[in-house]
């Protein structure tokens, strides 16, 4: 329930900014809360995939200066595939 509240309080497009931060720790956060998000019903996979996550996520995947950010970005796409 909470989390459903964070997505209707408009969490979503926030965080897809936060995925270009120059930040690699604010990144790996961000991409952290969608999969989490994504992970959490139906509902809220089809939510997050229509603020097109998967354009900001990709390119996270193909970073090599964080490997835990890469990992973590690899695991939110397996979430958004279930």
């Amino acid at each position: 329930e909470q989390i459903a509240d964070v997505v209707q309080q408009g969490a979503l497009p926030l965080l897809v900014d936060l995925l270009v931060s120059p930040s690699a720790e604010v990144q790996e956060q961000a991409v952290w809360a969608i999969g989490n998000i994504a992970g959490h019903s139906q509902d809220c996979r089809d939510q997050t995939l229509a603020h097109n996550i998967i354009a900001g996520v990709l390119p996270l995947c193909q970073q090599e200066q964080k490997q835990s950010l890469q990992r973590t970005a690899i695991w939110v796409l397996g979430t958004l595939c279930r």
